[in-house]
C-alpha cells in the first residue's frame, strides 16, 4: 500500500467509514446504531462478535463491532487481535490509508481516524 499525505488519507478514511456504516460508531445508543447500520444495508445480519461484542456484517462481508470507530473506541491495543478477526471499523484494520509515516500516537490513538491530529 502507498502512504498517502495525511489529511487526505484521514479525509478518505472517514468519508468510506461514513458511506459504508452511515456513521454508526457516532451513535449515542446501541439502538441509534443499529438503526444506522440498518440504513446502511438493510439486509445485513446482527450477530454477536468476539468476546460477546454486537456485530453487524453487511451483505458485502464487511463487519462492523460495537466498540470500534471514532472517539476513543480504538487503540494500538487492536493491532494484537489477528488481522482477520479486526473489524472493518476499526482505525487498524488494514484495509485504510495509511498516513506517510504514521505512527501510533499513545495507548489511546484511534489509528488511522485521527492521524492529522
Amino acid at each position: 500500500m502507498t502512504p498517502f499525505p495525511q489529511a487526505r488519507a484521514r479525509s478518505s478514511n472517514l468519508h468510506a467509514l461514513t458511506e459504508t456504516f452511515h456513521n454508526a460508531d457516532l451513535m449515542p445508543t446501541s439502538n441509534m446504531e443499529l438503526r444506522a447500520l440498518h440504513e446502511a444495508d438493510p439486509n445485513g445480519k446482527v450477530q454477536l462478535g468476539n468476546g460477546g461484542a454486537l456485530s453487524f456484517i453487511t451483505m458485502g462481508g464487511l463487519t462492523y463491532e460495537r466498540g470500534h470507530g471514532r472517539n476513543n473506541k480504538c487503540s494500538p491495543y487492536c493491532q494484537d487481535v489477528p488481522p482477520d478477526q479486526i473489524p472493518h471499523n476499526c482505525g487498524y484494520h488494514r484495509q485504510w490509508l495509511i498516513p506517510y509515516n504514521f505512527q501510533p500516537c499513545g495507548d489511546s490513538c484511534e489509528g488511522v481516524y485521527i492521524a492529522s491530529q
